[in-house]
């Protein structure tokens, strides 16, 4: 027997309704990738804008294809040109107070002023990898980096992020942290 497929696709308008429904763990998600509030919405619009015009995406996917156009558009503001790959540079955008669940079956609490303070590329990788699960390899593509140099990253993120075991908790999965708290933190 095979397997039943669903065959309907996404529309514009389930996009659309997406963003607003699941807009603060989204526009979370691109504030943790790029470490700046003004950035995390330019990239939200570029996301829904990608979203909308792609009409190859199942309905079943509508929401990991969301969350993965956010990742590849932060990629994309935070290193605009390859050759500005080289330069990394460490945020000033500081929030200070909040932790964050890593989603799965983990009991770690990651501190966001620690990931906010990280080199772009270590922050980029730390939260594709950790926190969205996405492979070394599917992040070394993304990245349009070695799967080493992603790797060693990744261990550097590990080694300068605080993982804290205590602390105020705010979810990051489905949007359970307070829109506000994170309008707050991230206000310039």
């Amino acid at each position: 027997m095979g397997l039943a497929c669903r065959t309907d696709y996404a529309t514009a308008e389930e996009f659309e309704s997406l963003f607003e429904s699941k807009r603060g763990p989204l526009l979370h998600l691109a504030m943790l990738l790029t470490a700046n509030s003004e950035m995390a919405a330019q990239i939200l619009s570029l996301a829904l804008r990608d979203c909308r015009f792609n009409g190859s995406v199942s309905a079943d996917w509508i929401l990991p294809w969301a969350r993965r156009t956010i990742v590849r558009n932060a990629i994309r503001v935070v290193f605009p040109p390859i050759s500005a790959l080289a330069t990394q540079t460490t945020n000033d955008d500081v929030h200070h107070g909040i932790s964050l669940a890593i989603p799965a079956a983990t009991t770690l609490r990651v501190d966001v002023p620690s990931i906010v303070k990280l080199p772009d590329l270590e922050r980029l990788v730390f939260v594709i990898t950790v926190l969205e699960h996405i492979s070394l390899q599917d992040c070394a593509l993304l990245l349009a980096r070695s799967p080493k140099e992603v790797c060693d990253a990744q261990m550097r993120a590990m080694r300068l992020s605080t993982l804290a075991e205590h602390g105020r908790n705010a979810s990051f999965k489905d949007g359970a942290a307070d829109t506000d708290t994170w309008e707050k933190l991230f206000d310039n």
